[in-house]
C-alpha cells in the first residue's frame, strides 16, 4: 500500500509528498457583546490543503510552477483530484519562496496551498 495519496493538479499527476494538510476554512462571523456574550452567523464551510516536498528535482518544480503560473495566463482555478478522499474541486493555487539547491538541480522546501473556490456545506 503506497502512504502517499494520488494528488491530480488540473490532470497533472503530483510528486509524493512529505505532507498533506487539509485544513478547515469556517464562513462564520464571531460577535462578542461588551456583557461578554458570544453570537456567531454560521454560512458554510471551505476547505485548503497544504502539501509540502522536502527536495524536489528542477523539473518537478518548473511544472508545478507552471500549474501556479497558468492560473494567472488563462484566468481560471485549476482542478484538484485527490481520489482517495474523495476530494474534486476547483482550487486557487500559492506557493511558496523558491529555495534553490545544489547549483539549481533540487528546490528545498515547496510548499503549495490549494483553496477551494466553493463552501462544501
Amino acid at each position: 500500500m503506497n502512504e502517499y495519496e494520488t494528488i491530480y493538479l488540473d490532470n497533472m499527476l503530483l510528486p509524493d509528498y512529505a505532507e498533506l494538510i487539509e485544513i478547515p476554512q469556517p464562513n462564520a462571523t464571531r460577535n462578542e457583546t461588551l456583557d461578554g456574550s458570544l453570537y456567531v452567523d454560521f454560512m458554510n464551510n471551505r476547505r485548503k490543503w497544504q502539501i509540502s516536498w522536502n527536495l524536489l528535482s528542477s523539473a518537478e518544480y518548473q511544472n508545478i510552477r507552471a500549474k501556479y503560473d497558468k492560473q494567472f495566463s488563462e484566468q481560471r482555478m485549476l482542478t484538484l483530484s485527490i481520489p482517495a478522499i474523495n476530494v474534486y474541486t476547483n482550487v486557487y493555487i500559492s506557493i511558496n519562496e523558491k529555495r534553490i539547491k545544489y547549483n539549481g538541480q533540487y528546490v528545498k522546501d515547496c510548499t503549495i496551498i490549494l483553496e477551494e473556490q466553493s463552501p462544501v456545506s
